[in-house]
């Protein structure tokens, strides 16, 4: 979205804001109390205000974060950043999967409508629909739409930028692939119209009006193999083009059918447990509920309870509160288990998800098989039984991941369900044998080369490469161009600072402060508000009131800001980087960077007085200025840093100031040094 659509958009989001304001000022003057007609009307007005205002602010975080179209040698990547409660998505079309590339020119008229800047994406198989960013088409196969720059039997991505930007869009993409810059798109066929459509049959090929790029049809340089996102593809899959634009003959032999795809439900074993928590905990408080209504019924009736009674029976009491509290928090977390759920493999990679249901906003993540390091199958013991868990080991986590109750992101050097980690590893544990074994059946068919006992060299580590891929794609063996020098590149024990329990014990005290101070200052003011109402002391009731106010902003600024201080949090080093970890809860859609070694420019720890106080930093700088737009909460980025040796005004450099706290870092600092000393010459 440009700047300039962003802008109207703010300003007509700002007009319904001060109309409701201004409502609630008349509203509040009393003035309209005795005419009923122009009360009334002023309600709905209200009421209408307030409601646009609301849809207005639900959609603001889409609006406002950073998103756009991304070109490099990898792919195409469609980012749309997370915001507030917006989880942000982002799509990336790797080049082997696009057949072509159409774009209209200004002044073209398509026969749905005009739309004289839609660059269009013509993908060999059909992308989640919920990765694509809310500003981006997502159009089926055959279907025809009136931004498409052309009807095609492949499935489309379609972006409307401003004229300009499409123009910078297509020369990137011809920069990197000018071969998929085509004009030439097959016809869709037509339902009750004779004849096949596509290579050799009638209208096999129609000119798209306006379209960029040359003659030559889509499959020019189609990918002879490789899924979305699968590791290892390469940059020309059909191989390169001869002299002339004439294509290569592999080039056409289309990509081999993915060998297993499909999806496991757990929603069932998901309902059955919830209603075994709740028979388990309705049974336990049950026993306890009859005999304190026994004992303590009479009283009751009679109106002779009293507290002190209340202590020799404290611990019949203890267990029917514990009760009463889990059987709201089974009522709190019942859409969690009654939604739709489950494992998803395909040709895009694994996808762990619960549905939307109710006031639960659901929970879902990604893998692409590129990220896929090897995949395990092991045991959890839980009692005297034991049960699968399948453990799908990464190369490295760059993005964040809203993970479902029963899947688990453990990084290098963590600690979690019994797994000790060694890489960053996604724990599936679906609490059920028939799920679990379902889960680790389909993955062997859809990947079997990618688990632990089939490929015993999975041990190797591997750089920053994209791309490897699905079973009969090609293997591994890509060089690790992400890394620097084999020399650098020494074996390294993954180290984990989880930051968690220190976040957390500070915001428990924060959090405990401002609940005191509100709940004090308000049972003194009630206390008090009958002598001021006798005496008409109004003034006296200012202080306490304002203080009211005062603590119950501070609670709720504390409570907004629970998940990010009680979230999965840390720093992650190893062989492949850094990993800056802060992972989504609730409403915060969570903070994860990944700093791959060949991006880092030089590591310096240092300390920082901040009045009576020292706290130990560690400055990363990046070797190239803007490579992030967001780091964890407690990081600082300074994007394009120029006062900081070895950054200057000539060369800016990206800083990232990690901030883990104020006790001695030297074990983190110690990892650091150990996994790339020559980029801390100081040690």
């Amino acid at each position: 979205m440009g700047k300039s659509r962003r802008m109207l958009w703010g300003c007509g989001a700002v007009l319904p804001i001060l109309a409701l304001v201004a409502a609630l000022g008349i509203a509040g003057s009393g003035e309209f109390a005795d005419d009923g007609e122009a009360f009334t009307t002023l309600v709905v007005f209200l009421v209408g205000a307030l409601l646009i205002s609301a849809l207005l602010l639900r959609h603001l975080p889409r609006v406002l974060s950073e998103q756009g179209v991304s070109v490099d040698a990898a792919g195409v990547a469609l980012v749309q950043r997370p915001t507030w409660w917006f989880r942000g998505r982002t799509l990336t079309l790797p080049w082997h999967e696009i057949v072509t590339v159409t774009a209209r020119s200004i002044g073209d008229r398509s026969e749905a409508g005009p739309s004289p800047t839609s660059v269009s994406f013509h993908l060999r198989h059909s992308p989640p629909e919920d990765m694509t960013p809310t500003w981006a088409l997502h159009i089926a196969a055959g279907a025809g739409h009136a931004h498409a720059t052309s009807a095609s039997p492949h499935p489309q991505i379609t972006v409307i930028p401003d004229a300009d930007r499409r123009e910078a869009l297509v020369g990137a993409v011809g920069g990197h692939r000018p071969d998929l810059l085509s004009g030439q798109v097959p016809v869709a066929p037509v339902s009750g119209a004779g004849g096949p459509a596509g290579p050799g049959g009638p209208g096999a090929h129609t000119g798209a009006p306006g379209a960029v790029g040359g003659p030559g049809g889509p499959d020019a340089h189609a990918g002879a193999s490789g899924a979305l996102g699968g590791p290892h593809a390469p940059r020309h899959p059909g191989g390169p083009p001869h002299a002339g634009g004439v294509p290569h003959p592999s080039a056409h032999a289309g990509p081999p059918p993915f060998p297993a795809a499909g999806t496991v439900s757990t929603r069932g074993w998901r309902i059955f447990q919830w209603f075994t928590y709740v028979i388990v905990v309705g049974g336990g408080i049950a026993p306890f509920a009859t005999v304190a209504y026994q004992v303590l019924g009479s009283e009751l009736l009679r109106g002779e309870f009293s507290t002190t009674g209340l202590l020799p029976f404290t611990p019949l009491l203890v267990p029917l509160v514990i009760g009463l509290v889990a059987l709201p928090l089974l009522l709190v977390y019942l859409p969690q288990y009654w939604a739709p759920q489950g494992v998803t493999v395909d040709r895009f990679g694994i996808s762990v998800a619960t549905e939307p249901m109710w006031w639960s906003r659901g929970h879902r993540a990604h893998i692409p098989w590129a990220d896929v390091h090897h995949i395990a199958v092991s045991s959890r013991s839980s009692g005297k039984s034991y049960r699968l868990m399948t453990e799908v080991h990464l190369h490295h986590v760059d993005h964040e991941l809203r993970l479902p109750m029963w899947a688990a992101l453990v990084m290098g050097g963590e600690s979690k369900w019994g797994v000790r980690a060694t890489r960053p590893v996604l724990l599936i544990d679906l609490r059920a044998k028939s799920p679990a074994k379902d889960v680790v059946s389909l993955l062997r068919a859809a990947r079997g080369d990618l688990f632990e006992d089939a490929r015993p060299e999975r041990n190797t580590p591997r750089g920053a490469v994209q791309g490897a891929s699905a079973a009969g794609y090609a293997g591994p063996g890509a060089p690790a161009a992400g890394y620097a020098g084999p020399g650098h590149r020494v074996p390294v024990a993954p180290y984990w600072r989880s930051l968690r329990a220190r976040r957390g014990w500070f915001w428990a005290l924060g959090f405990g402060v401002c609940v005191y101070v509100l709940t004090a200052t308000a049972i003194m003011g009630a206390l008090e508000a009958e002598r001021h109402l006798e005496r008409q002391e109004y003034g006296a009731f200012f202080p306490p009131l304002f203080w009211i106010v005062v603590m119950s902003l501070l609670l709720s600024w504390s409570i907004r800001s629970a998940p990010r201080c009680l979230t999965h949090q840390g720093v992650a080093v190893d062989e492949a980087g850094v990993t800056l970890v802060q992972d989504p809860m609730l409403w915060f859609a969570g903070r994860t960077v990944f700093l791959p070694w060949s991006d880092v420019y030089l590591v310096r720890p240092e300390k920082v007085r901040s009045g009576k106080s020292t706290e130990h930093v560690i400055r990363v700088f990046l070797s190239r200025p803007d490579l992030l737009n967001h780091v964890p909460t407690w990081c600082r980025l300074h994007p394009r840093e120029m006062g900081l040796a070895p950054a200057t005004a000539h060369r800016p450099l990206t800083l990232v100031t990690v901030r883990p706290g104020t006790g001695p870092q030297g074990d983190l600092v110690r990892a650091f040094g150990q996994a790339r000393p020559d980029l801390m010459p100081s040690l």
